[in-house]
């Protein structure tokens, strides 16, 4: 299947930490409204049509993956291609998330497209043009972000409408380590 940019497969944190990631967010995220927080492991995805099709692989597979502990302890960015500098909080040294990613990606590459670039779980906080604003935005979140953990328990299946309804929902959640 092709994929879309109206689907992904993601990790929700528990609204429960959301404070300080949506309080830079408000300021800094113009996909705030559309986005809730998240780390993407797949985007674009397939079909939200499709999703019923592959519900039952994702339950098993996720079933064999026990749940763990994520730290976003680092402060980070990039550019994209579109000219956007992109500041992010993340777990690069995470091998739970690493192997939960390779299962996954084992998993979909039979079934639709899958990046072959590395993966590096990351929240987007902040995205903007302007090179020397980014630059104090950035300085501003390194000096005073502190770590925010969760327990990564299951993964998401999210998919929106076209404008103006659209704002990502939650059609599935699978859980992890279920057997």
């Amino acid at each position: 299947m092709i994929p879309v940019h109206t689907t992904a497969v993601v990790i929700i944190p528990p609204e429960d930490v959301w404070e300080p990631i949506q309080e830079i967010r408000r300021e800094h995220d113009h996909n705030i409204r559309r986005w809730m927080p998240h780390i993407t492991l797949f985007y674009p995805f397939i079909p939200h049509e499709n999703f019923y099709n592959i519900q039952y692989d994702l339950q098993q597979t996720c079933k064999h993956i026990k749940p763990f502990s994520v730290k976003l302890d680092t402060v980070g960015h990039f550019k994209q291609r579109k000219g956007n500098f992109i500041l992010w909080t993340g777990c690069e040294e995470q091998q739970e998330m690493q192997g939960l990613y390779k299962s996954l990606k084992l998993l979909l590459q039979n079934k639709t497209e899958v990046k072959k670039r590395p993966f590096h779980p990351h929240l987007t906080i902040g995205r903007m043009r302007d090179a020397d604003k980014f630059e104090d935005l950035k300085s501003n979140v390194e000096s005073s972000w502190q770590t925010i953990e969760f327990e990564v328990n299951k993964i998401s299946l999210i998919w929106r409408n076209d404008p103006p309804d659209d704002v990502f929902r939650i059609e599935y959640e699978v859980p992890l380590g279920s057997e």
